[in-house]
C-alpha cells in the first residue's frame, strides 16, 4: 500500500513505523518541534536520571513528554550537542581571526592553522567531557560526585595550560543547572563537602590510622625505655577510659570538621575551647570563675560569631563537629589532670591513645569498612598512588601524636603563662599557615572575627595564667 494514497495519511500527515519497542509517535512535525516547556523537561530529566544508562534516561524522559518518544529525546540530545559544538568552533574561529589581526608581521599561517585545529579539537573534546560530567552528577552519591568534579577540574586545568584564550574558552561552558547546584549544596552540606582539600574522606578510618601510628610510637618508646612504662591498675584504667573516649570523639570530630570546612575556620571555632573549659569548671566541677575571666571570653564568642556568619566554606557539619570536639576535649583536659597526679604525662597520654584506638575501631570497621573495600581505597590509590596514600596517612598520624605529646609534656613542665602564650601563638600560626599555604579564602568579616576571637583567647589565657601563677606562689609561700 502506498502511504501517500491513504486517507489517514492525507488527513493527519502520519508516517507508519513498524515496531513499537520505543513507542514512536507518528507525527514528524511534532517530533521535531520542541517547545520551551518540553526543553525544560528534557534538561530536568537529564539531571534527574543522570546516573542511569542512556536508553533508560531517554525512555523515562519521554514518559514525561506528551508528544515525544525515547527516539525523539535521543535525537534532540544529539542535535543540541552538535549545535553547541558547532557554536564553540565558530567562536574559536572568530577569536583566532581577531588574534591574528592584532598581531604584527606576517606569521606562518599554515603552521598556526594546523596547531589551532589540533588544539581546538582537543579542547572541544575536554569541554564536551565536562558537559557530560555535569549531567552525570548524582547528589545521592557524594563520593561519585567528588570524582566527577575532580575530572571536571582536571579538564579545566588541561585547557588552561594548552590555550592562549583560556577566559574565552571558559565562557563556552554551559552554566551548571540550578537544580544541580542546589541539590549538590544540600547533599554536601549534610555529608562531607571537602572537594579539593584532600582525596580521602573516611574520617573514622583516618582517626584510627592517626592513633595507630601514635600507639606504635609509644610501644617503641617503651621498648627502648624512653620513657619507662608505668604500670596501670584498675582504678587508673577506670579513670582514663572516659578520658580516652572523649579523646577519640574529639579527634574524629576534628577530622570531620577539617574535611567539611576550611582549616582556618575549624581553628577559629576551636578557639571557643576556653569558654567550654570555664563553663565546665564552674558548672560541673563547682569552681568559682572570676567575673574578669568571664568578660575576657566575650570577644571570643563575638569573634567566632562574626567569622561564622560570613565564612565562605561554612556548613553545619563542619561547625557542629568542631563544637562537639571542643566539648570532648574540655572533658579530656579536665579529667586527665587527675590522672597526672600519680603518673607522668607521657605515660598518661600513651594509655589514653591506646584506649582511644579501641573506641575508634568499631565505627571504622562496621560503618566505613564496606565503602572502603568497595571503592575508598581504590579511588584514593588511583588518584595519588599507593606510596603517597600510605605516606600521607603515616606522617599525619606521626605529627598528630607528636603535637599532642609535646603539648601534654609542655603543660607539665612550663609555667601556665608561658603555655598560654604558646597556645595562642600556635593557633595564630595554624590559621595563618592555612590561609597562605593552602589558599583558604576568607571574607573581610571572617578575618576580623577571627582576629577578635584570637585576641579574646589571648586575653583569657593571660588572665587565667596569672591567676594560676598567683595560686602557685601562694601555695609555695604557705608550704615554706
Amino acid at each position: 500500500m502506498d502511504p501517500m494514497n491513504t486517507e489517514e495519511n492525507s488527513s493527519n500527515d502520519k508516517t507508519v513505523v513498524s515496531g513499537s519497542a520505543l513507542g514512536l509517535k507518528l507525527d514528524i512535525d511534532v517530533s521535531l518541534r520542541w517547545t520551551p516547556e518540553e526543553q525544560a523537561i528534557l534538561q530536568q530529566g537529564l539531571i534527574q536520571f543522570a546516573s542511569e544508562a542512556l536508553p533508560n534516561q531517554y525512555t523515562k524522559i519521554a514518559s514525561q513528554l506528551k508528544n515525544k518518544t525515547a527516539r525523539d529525546v535521543a535525537l534532540r540530545v544529539r542535535w543540541v550537542k552538535k549545535q553547541q559544538k558547532g557554536n564553540r568552533r565558530n567562536d574559536d574561529h572568530s577569536l583566532t581571526r581577531k588574534r591574528k589581526d592584532m598581531q604584527e608581521g606576517v606569521p606562518d599561517l599554515s603552521a598556526m592553522s594546523s596547531h589551532y585545529a589540533i588544539s581546538s579539537s582537543y579542547e572541544d573534546d575536554l569541554l564536551d567531557q565536562n558537559e557530560q560530567a555535569f549531567n552525570r552528577i548524582n547528589t545521592n552519591h557524594v563520593e561519585e560526585t567528588i570524582n566527577i568534579l575532580c575530572q571536571i577540574r582536571d579538564n579545566i586545568i588541561k585547557i588552561r595550560n594548552g590555550s592562549d584564550n583560556f577566559t574565552e574558552k571558559m565562557k563556552l561552558i554551559p552554566p551548571v543547572p540550578v537544580e544541580i547546584s542546589v541539590k549538590a549544596t544540600q547533599s554536601f552540606g549534610e555529608k562531607f563537602p571537602a572537594l579539593v582539600t584532600g582525596f580521602f574522606f573516611f574520617m573514622c578510618f583516618v582517626s584510627v590510622v592517626h592513633l595507630l601510628v601514635g600507639v606504635g610510637y609509644c610501644l617503641v618508646s617503651w621498648a627502648v625505655g624512653l620513657p619507662k612504662r608505668a604500670p596501670i591498675d584498675k582504678e587508673l584504667l577506670a579513670l582514663l577510659t572516659p578520658v580516652a573516649f572523649c579523646h577519640a570523639l574529639g579527634h574524629v570530630m576534628s577530622n570531620v570538621s577539617f574535611a567539611a570546612v576550611a582549616v582556618s575556620f575549624t581553628h577559629t571555632i576551636k578557639a571557643l575551647e576556653p569558654f567550654f573549659n570555664a563553663a565546665a569548671s564552674q558548672f560541673v566541677l563547682g569552681h568559682q570563675i572570676p567575673l574578669s575571666l568571664w568578660l575576657s571570653l566575650a570577644p571570643v564568642v563575638i569573634g567566632v560569631s562574626m567569622a561564622s556568619l560570613t565564612e565562605l566554606s561554612f556548613n553545619w557539619t563542619g561547625f557542629i563537629s568542631a563544637m562537639i570536639s571542643n566539648i570532648a576535649f574540655t572533658y579530656r583536659s579536665i579529667y586527665s589532670k587527675k590522672a597526672m597526679t600519680g603518673m607522668d604525662s607521657t605515660n598518661v597520654y600513651a594509655y589514653i591513645s591506646i584506649i582511644a584506638l579501641f573506641f575508634c575501631l568499631p565505627p571504622a570497621i562496621f560503618i566505613e569498612g564496606p565503602k572502603l573495600m568497595e571503592y575508598g581505597f581504590g579511588n584514593a590509590i588511583a588518584k595519588v598512588g599507593l606510596f603517597k596514600f600510605l605516606s600521607d596517612l603515616f606522617w599525619i598520624g606521626m605529627f598528630y601524636h607528636l603535637y599532642n605529646q609535646l603539648a601534654t609534656n609542655t603543660l607539665e613542665r612550663v609555667a601556665p603563662l608561658t603555655h598560654a602564650v604558646g597556645n595562642v601563638l600556635k593557633r595564630v600560626f595554624v590559621i595563618g599557615f592555612s590561609i597562605v599555604v593552602f589558599g583558604n579564602k576568607i571574607s573581610t568579616q571572617t578575618g576580623i572575627g577571627t582576629a577578635i576571637a584570637i585576641a579574646g583567647v589571648a586575653i583569657y589565657s593571660l588572665i587565667k595564667a596569672n591567676m594560676e601563677e598567683q595560686k602557685r606562689k601562694a601555695a609555695a609561700a604557705v608550704s615554706s
